[in-house]
């Protein structure tokens, strides 16, 4: 049996209801954490997520084992290298492990840095790393839901992700969380290309920190999702040699 952590609407309330039976105000809790209030009240409403050696002193105040905060689950199953979406569960963890922190990147946002990664890569190496299609979403590109539907409800089923609600600024919204945070990092990488992590690190340093509405912006001028016409159209990857410089990895200097 293994263990996950509770980055859910569970665990912020065990942690709000410790404190409240404690009589304690956030405020308090806050300093023994050494994380301010407001951070507490985003941890409390879920606006946040919780580090672990946060976790780990919470328990240490409310005298709880560890193992009250976490849930047990029947064990993580690793990925199948003969899975034909082997890559893009990789890539797809990947991602989520290196920006698990950061409370603007949820479900929608996720999906563009997916669509960045796979475009990116096209354009500079001529073929597919995710090997999925994209479609124009009215809003956003996303990767084909046909596709994609059953790929994560496997790797919820092996308890490799897991898709939470969070409320990020009063709104709710959806979340994908990676159970290996516990696993070695560099397992995630195995069987990448150093150029295709490089794509994927690219993206996610330029990308992840812009606003939900920042990056939607952001991908509706990218030329393959300008030239797709109708919605629910799949995206087509050739357009990314028609990118504008502004998009363009491969931009040569003039001689």
């Amino acid at each position: 049996m293994s263990t996950k952590f509770l980055n859910s609407k569970e665990l912020w309330e065990k942690i709000k209801n410790l404190r409240v039976s404690k009589k304690l105000s956030q405020e308090e809790i806050s300093n023994l954490i050494w994380i301010s209030r407001i951070t507490l009240a985003k941890i409390e409403s879920g606006e946040r997520n919780i580090k672990e050696e946060e976790l780990e002193t919470i328990s240490e105040i409310f005298e709880k084992p560890i193992n009250y905060f976490v849930k047990e689950s029947d064990g993580i199953k690793e990925l199948d290298k003969n899975d034909k979406n082997y890559i893009f569960k990789k890539v797809f963890l990947y991602i989520l492990n290196k920006v698990w922190e950061k409370a603007n990147v949820w479900k929608i946002v996720v999906y563009k840095l997916l669509y960045f990664s796979e475009f990116n890569h096209y354009e500079k190496f001529w073929k597919s790393l995710l090997n999925i299609e994209f479609k124009k979403w009215p809003m956003w590109p996303v990767p084909d839901p046909e596709e994609t539907k059953e790929i994560f409800k496997e790797m919820e089923l092996n308890n490799q992700i897991e898709e939470v609600k969070t409320l990020f600024k009063w709104y709710e919204q959806h979340r994908f969380v990676s159970q290996l945070k516990d696993v070695d990092f560099y397992d995630l990488v195995k069987d990448l290309q150093p150029e295709q992590i490089q794509v994927v690190d690219d993206v996610i340093e330029k990308l992840s920190n812009m606003t939900a509405t920042q990056i939607s912006e952001y991908s509706h001028w990218d030329m393959p999702y300008r030239a797709t016409k109708q919605s629910w159209d799949i995206i087509s990857k050739t357009k990314v040699f028609y990118r504008t410089p502004e998009y363009s990895v491969t931009l040569w200097e003039d001689d």
